[in-house]
C-alpha cells in the first residue's frame, strides 16, 4: 500500500519541479515589462518636460531679445531727436550769429554815410536817404526772422513725421519723402542765414544820384529775398508731400501733420 502511494505521489512531485520554474519564470516576465513600461512612461514625462523647458527658455530669449531691440530703438529714436533739436537750435543761432557779426560794420558804414549826406544842399533829401538806408536793414532782419521761424516749424514737423515712422516699423517710401523734405529745408536754412548777414545800406555816389542809390539797394534786397523765398516755397512744398506720402503709407496724425502750406 506504501509503495502504491509513493509511485501516485512521486510523478505529482515531479510535476511540480517542472512547473514551478516556469510560473516562476512568468511572474519574473511580468514584473520586468511592468517595470519597463513604468520607465519608458518615466522617460516619456521628462522628454515632455525638457521640451517645455527648452520651449519656456526659447520663448524668454524672444521676449529678452525683443526687449533690448526695443530698447535700442528707442535709444536710436531718443539720439536722432536730441541731435534734431540741436540741429534746429543751431540753425536760429547761426542766423543771430550772423546778424551780430555785420553790427559792428553797419555802425561803421552808417557813420559814413552820415557824414556824407550832412554835405548836401538838400537835407530832406538827405533825411530820406538816411531813413531809406535803415529801412532796408529793418526789411531785411524782420523778414529773415519770419524766414527763420518757418524753416523751424517745417524742422519740428519733419520730426515728428519721422518718429511716427519709426514707431510703426518703418516706411521706406515716407522716410525718402521726409529726407527729401530735410534736403529742401536745409538748403533754404542755408539761404537764410547767409542773407540775415548781409548789408543792403545805401551806397551815395552823389547828392544828383542819391535817388537812383537807393533804388540799386533796394533792387538788390528784393532780388535777394526772392530768391529766399523762393527757396522756403520749395521747402514747404517738400513738408507738404512729406506729410501726404506719410499719411497714405503709414498714417499720420493730425497733430504732427498740421498744415505746412500756411506757414511763411
Amino acid at each position: 500500500m506504501y509503495c502504491s502511494k509513493l509511485l501516485i505521489t512521486l510523478p505529482l512531485l515531479l510535476l511540480a519541479l517542472v512547473v514551478s520554474p516556469v510560473a516562476a519564470q512568468d511572474t519574473t516576465s511580468v514584473s520586468d515589462r511592468v517595470t519597463n513600461k513604468q520607465e519608458k512612461r518615466t522617460e516619456k514625462v521628462e522628454a515632455r518636460q525638457e521640451k517645455r523647458e527648452a520651449r519656456l527658455e526659447k520663448r524668454e530669449e524672444r521676449v529678452e531679445s525683443r526687449q533690448v531691440k526695443r530698447e535700442d530703438r528707442q535709444a536710436t529714436r531718443e539720439a536722432k531727436r536730441e541731435a534734431r533739436i540741436e540741429k534746429r537750435e543751431e540753425f536760429l543761432a547761426s542766423v543771430s550769429a550772423r546778424r551780430e557779426e555785420i553790427k559792428e560794420k553797419i555802425q561803421e558804414r552808417r557813420a559814413e554815410l552820415k557824414e556824407k549826406l550832412a554835405e548836401f544842399r538838400d537835407q530832406k533829401k538827405a533825411e530820406i536817404a538816411e531813413k531809406i538806408d535803415q529801412k532796408l536793414g529793418e526789411i531785411n532782419e524782420n523778414r529773415t526772422t519770419k524766414m527763420s521761424q518757418s524753416l523751424d516749424k517745417m524742422s519740428a514737423i519733419l520730426d515728428k513725421l519721422e518718429s511716427i515712422i519709426s514707431e510703426r516699423g518703418g516706411n521706406a517710401e515716407a522716410q525718402a519723402a521726409v529726407d527729401g523734405a530735410r534736403t529742401a529745408v536745409s538748403t533754404a536754412q542755408d539761404a537764410v542765414s547767409a542773407q540775415a548777414g548781409k548789408d543792403y545800406g545805401v551806397t551815395v555816389n552823389t547828392e544828383t544820384t542819391v535817388k537812383s542809390d537807393a533804388q540799386t539797394s533796394r533792387n538788390s534786397l528784393h532780388t535777394d529775398l526772392k530768391a529766399a523765398h523762393n527757396l522756403i516755397v520749395a521747402a514747404r512744398q517738400a513738408v507738404a508731400k512729406a506729410i501726404s506720402t506719410t499719411k497714405s503709407t503709414v498714417g499720420g496724425q493730425k497733430g504732427a501733420t498740421g498744415s505746412a502750406t500756411q506757414q511763411q
